[in-house]
């Protein structure tokens, strides 16, 4: 009995579907071990994870700190805004963008935006951002994100 058990499991993994996936989900892990143990920090396991929206909301969440910006609100601009520039980016709604940096951020469409203290807004050729003083201040920013994002 056991030896027909064997022969069943050895003959469906070498039909081509299943060898692949055997291939491709059971043995590449003993190719990928040692890959992953050069990398065994809870921080970078975070980046090869979650890629490159991680990476840049981590990275917003340093430059943050770096201009000592006292509980941050961030506003952000709409997708269009980005396209315009040619940026092909996208920022995560603000739970993921949380979720990520712990940093809150707000939209051009949502009920808090005029308590953001500061933004993303393009100056020359680059994303930087603007720390903004009041509610006029951001009354400026959203139009700039409106005129510039049609």
């Amino acid at each position: 009995m056991l030896a027909a058990g064997i022969l069943v499991i050895t003959i469906y993994f070498k039909l081509d579907f299943y060898n692949s996936w055997m291939d491709e989900r059971i043995l590449a892990f003993n190719e990928e071990i040692y890959d992953h143990m050069d990398r065994m920090s809870y921080e970078e396991r975070k980046k090869i994870r979650w890629g490159g929206i991680y990476t840049a909301t981590t990275g917003i969440r340093e430059h943050i700190k770096s201009l000592k910006i006292k509980d941050p609100l961030i506003l952000l601009p709409p997708p269009s805004y980005y396209q315009r520039f040619g940026q092909s980016i996208s920022i995560p709604e603000p739970v993921v963008f949380y979720y990520y940096s712990g940093l809150k951020t707000t939209t051009v469409d949502s009920k808090d935006k005029y308590k953001a203290n500061c933004c993303i807004i393009f100056e020359g050729k680059n994303f930087v951002f603007e720390k903004l003083k009041d509610s006029a201040d951001v009354a400026r920013v959203l139009n700039i994100y409106k005129s510039i994002a049609k």
